[in-house]
């Protein structure tokens, strides 16, 4: 059964990015289809369930479910009693969100309960991420942002940074004597090609989660192997100055640099955002109990492209301040690599969580399929180094 398993699994991890209406049966998703196959079999065969037990993953889950269940439910039913027709609950909201909240415990069930799992899944989104890459290319033209597979171009560039920087630390792994530097300089054109393709989606919010997630796979590198990162380091350099000249002679190069400077985004409101952000901050103030499941539209007018924004109209200042708390704790997962040499696919998988919490701050995640399904990635490989340290801890002391 644990074959049946790990093939929903890969199943899953190929169809994540197939967001666009094209690859949807009615209002489901295909990913929402293989998240559901995902739990019949977990349930027909329980196993993977045991790492329930995992403190960090059940922190985690508790946080979430407290916040958007309870908090949103109480929301939902204060504001259905005080402000009648305005405010409607919407149920497919929480269906949405615990079709994500299925996926991200799924993901990370079955990657904790066999973590052979974790490398093909690798190759598995390098392959997606690789396909996102020709169609960008052949794009290039285009005086449109690109977005790939997905309805927004900033969800793309999250989703093609996160894959990045997986890649980024397979390919600047330090030389070993199985593997040297020039064996990898196929994974380090990948690596260019994908970040090519996040350019061209010419996201703002995109190009910082990019960004800093590069940097601090570079700089957890750096901390622990200085010596052996110098020729990766500058072939990343000259990967950087190579895709800028490719992407400086697009068309829509000319209009996405204008609304980069301070001054543009300072007039725009970052695209309407600090405009949105505001009316929220008033609206959460004026009631702090929250508005209930899916009401953004309605009170601010549009979508808050913003995880806390959110998360405080839905579910009020309580249902907030859990959600930064989740928020915070996967952060820290970051922290571990600097008190110990992570792996090659843990560092990639947190850098790949880092991106994604980064992007949250200017898209609304909650309900993004992909965003659960790198946070579970990256828990899960921080979860699984972190019990391996304890066990070979217990046997130094033994």
């Amino acid at each position: 059964m644990h074959k049946v398993q790990s093939l929903f699994l890969y199943m899953l991890t190929i169809s994540i990015a197939l967001v666009a209406p094209k690859f949807r049966l009615g209002s489901w998703g295909l990913y929402d289809l293989c998240a559901v196959a995902l739990w019949l079999s977990i349930l027909a065969w329980p196993k993977p369930l045991r790492r329930l037990s995992s403190l960090s993953l059940s922190l985690r889950l508790f946080l979430l479910i407290i916040a958007i269940v309870f908090f949103g439910g109480v929301a939902t039913l204060y504001s259905m009693n005080h402000y009648g027709i305005v405010v409607q609950p919407d149920f497919s909201y929480l269906l949405r969100f615990v079709l994500g909240l299925l996926i991200y415990l799924g993901v990370w069930l079955l990657v904790t309960d066999r973590p052979y799992r974790l490398s093909v899944i690798t190759w598995l989104l390098a392959s997606t991420a690789v396909y996102q890459t020709f169609l960008a290319i052949f794009n290039i033209g285009s005086h449109l942002r690109f977005l790939g597979t997905f309805t927004d171009p900033n969800y793309y560039a999250a989703y093609q940074s996160s894959i990045f920087v997986v890649l980024l630390a397979l390919a600047s792994e330090p030389n070993s004597s199985k593997r040297s530097i020039v064996s990898r300089i196929p994974l380090f054109i990948i690596c260019f090609g994908i970040g090519l393709s996040v350019l061209l989606s010419f996201s703002r919010g995109g190009l910082l989660s990019f960004t800093l997630g590069s940097a601090f796979v570079i700089v957890v590198r750096l901390f622990h192997e200085k010596r052996r990162m110098v020729f990766p380091v500058f072939l990343v350099i000259v990967g950087a100055f190579l895709v800028l000249h490719i992407v400086q002679s697009t068309p829509s190069f000319a209009r996405w640099s204008s609304r980069m400077t301070v001054d543009e985004i300072i007039a725009g409101g970052g695209a309407g955002r600090l405009t949105t952000w505001k009316q929220a901050v008033t609206a959460i103030i004026e009631n702090p109990i929250g508005y209930g499941w899916g009401s953004e539209h309605l009170i601010i007018g549009r979508t808050g492209h913003n995880l806390f924004v959110e998360s405080g109209i839905q579910f009020g200042l309580l249902g907030l301040i859990l959600v930064v708390v989740f928020w915070i704790i996967t952060g820290l997962d970051a922290t571990r690599l600097f008190r110990r040499k992570p792996s090659t696919l843990e560092l990639g998988f947190v850098a790949a969580s880092i991106i994604m919490l980064i992007s949250s701050l200017t898209v609304s995640s909650l309900l993004s399929r992909p965003f659960w399904f790198v946070l579970a990635l990256g828990g899960a490989t921080s979860n699984l180094i972190r019990d391996q340290y304890k066990k070979d801890y217990k046997v130094c002391e033994s």
